[in-house]
């Protein structure tokens, strides 16, 4: 007995056509199939043309003729050709439409008032399907949160080859934002209510919800937050609803080491440490430690959050670092406090450093004090903050030191610099760099 060798051809349609006939298509699903019988074989080609024609239903194709044909190439071998040509014919196109729509959003002039399909475009489920959530979401948005699908029906007409929309739609009352609770007790109720800038009274609206998820999210505190209006609870009369915050706490410690190598200092270890909240108030603490033969440095950061914490913080970052080499011994101390705030994609640090430095040059030794107030302002925009592919990052600063302030020298400097990124191809990308300063 020989095993079938079953080979299945698909003609007249390609691209996305040909690979939903390919997953509606039984014989092709199972052509691989070891120990396929004859009896399967032909009951799986005779159910192959209306498989074919339920296939093209989605893309608008209601008059598809399939011409089947399922031969013999070898009787020896049992070599089978199942061989499907398909004259798809035209789309389906819509030419009526009818929408209503009921509920307080019939008279909310920011709603959609009109169905997201139009007259005489083809019948494409997907665009019908897309229609209907969109509706669902606008609605959901704008504080509608009981909406409704009542009806959605589309009728083909494949003698014409004409569609019928029926939808009829109900928003249903609007909500509006009342108090924020949020259940935790990892930190003071009024910390996190800091984060909070819905205003109790206005409509009910998704995207600042999503903003204050947002907001939590990247404190880094959280791995995961969840937010559940409670339309039970609406007030009678102004329909105010409670939004519930559930989150669940991040890891509070957070590790992380590296080995590298760099001609000047050698091989080199980095261990980091961040606590990503050491108290109620959201302050966070990191650590850095690198070693090296001719290098070691230890640095800090403090951050504490301010009136605004998810765009404004002060920040606190002290350091030392050691360097000999033959040529350069220097040892640096510094720190640096800072007011750093987000505004319109922008972020602004306002700050002080202190800096004392005593290094050895050719047997040249001299010791350096330096109080500099500093301003500098960044702007970063990335499609993907791990690895970019379309981006870039501007930066601008402004620092200098008096001699009456402490410091051992005078100066003023300014610099620019700028990154721009693009990705080609799968595993390449183009990086541009420029850098200007001066000083005086």
């Amino acid at each position: 007995v020989w095993a079938l060798d079953l080979d299945v051809e698909i003609h007249g349609v390609d691209g996305q056509l040909k690979r939903n006939v390919e997953a509606f298509l039984q014989i092709y699903q199972e052509r691989k199939t070891p120990n396929l019988r004859i009896t399967r074989l032909r009951r799986l080609h005779n159910r192959a043309p209306e498989q074919v024609r339920r296939a093209l239903q989605p893309f608008g194709y209601y008059r598809v003729e399939v011409a089947a044909e399922l031969t013999r190439e070898d009787a020896n071998r049992s070599a089978w050709v199942a061989a499907y040509r398909i004259d798809p014919g035209e789309q389906a196109v819509v030419t009526s439409i009818d929408f209503t729509l009921d509920g307080e959003a019939a008279d909310d002039v920011d709603f959609p008032q009109i169905f997201g399909l139009t007259y005489g475009m083809p019948l494409v489920h997907t665009k019908w399907e897309s229609a209907k959530n969109e509706l669902l979401f606008s609605a959901a948005a704008q504080g509608y949160l009981d909406a409704r699908l009542e009806q959605s029906r589309v009728v083909v007409d494949t003698d014409r080859n004409t569609a019928s929309v029926e939808v009829r739609f109900h928003s249903g009352p609007r909500y509006y934002f009342g108090p924020v609770r949020f259940r935790q007790d990892q930190f003071y109720p009024e910390y996190l209510q800091r984060f909070v800038k819905l205003e109790q009274g206005e409509p009910y609206n998704q995207d600042a919800v999503l903003r204050l998820q947002g907001d939590l999210l990247r404190t880094d505190y959280f791995r995961r937050v969840e937010m559940v209006p409670v339309t039970e609870e609406a007030d009678p009369e102004t329909r105010a609803i409670p939004l519930e915050v559930h989150v669940t706490p991040n890891k509070r410690d957070g590790y992380r080491v590296g080995i590298g190598f760099a001609t000047d200092i050698g091989p080199r270890l980095t261990l980091d440490w961040t606590r990503r909240w050491i108290n109620r108030s959201g302050h966070r603490v990191n650590a850095e430690l690198i070693v090296a033969p001719r290098y070691q440095e230890v640095s800090g950061e403090y951050w504490i959050p301010l009136k605004r914490p998810a765009t404004e913080h002060l920040r606190i970052r002290p350091g030392y670092h050691r360097l000999e080499t033959a040529s350069r011994k220097e040892e640096v101390a510094s720190l640096d406090v800072a007011h750093s705030v987000l505004w319109r994609g922008w972020r602004r640090n306002l700050g002080v450093e202190f800096r004392y430095e005593d290094y050895d040059v050719a047997d040249e030794r001299e010791d350096v004090n330096e109080l500099v107030p500093y301003i500098d302002v960044s702007r970063t925009v990335s499609d993907n903050p791990l690895f970019t592919s379309r981006g870039y990052r501007l930066k601008f600063a402004l620092l200098g030191t008096l001699g009456y302030l402490g410091s051992t020298a005078d100066y003023v400097s300014t610099t620019a610099s700028a990154k721009w990124i693009r990705a080609f191809g799968a595993d390449y990308r183009f990086l541009t760099r420029a850098d200007l300063g001066m000083t005086w």
